[in-house]
């Protein structure tokens, strides 16, 4: 900008101002549908491993506690 002229030229920096609020919007465009679809495939990620568990747990207390049974109280 210096080489234009000695303050510098208005429609050189508004060019530059302009190319940089177009990349910043196309940024925006990718970034927030990304992150949006980050955090709802890590939440049902999350949720099929809180199931995951829940059935695994349940198998194990089948297994060791008898055929079918889900509670404690139960065999007593």
């Amino acid at each position: 900008m210096a080489i234009a002229d000695e303050l510098g030229s208005p429609s050189m920096l508004a060019d530059g101002i302009s190319q940089a609020l177009v990349t910043t919007a196309m940024g925006l465009v990718v970034a927030v549908p990304a992150l949006a679809l980050y955090h709802y495939f890590r939440n049902r990620t999350t949720q099929f491993a809180l199931s995951l568990d829940e059935e695994v747990s349940e198998l194990i207390r089948r297994w060791f506690l008898g055929k079918g049974t889900t509670d404690v109280r139960k065999t007593r």
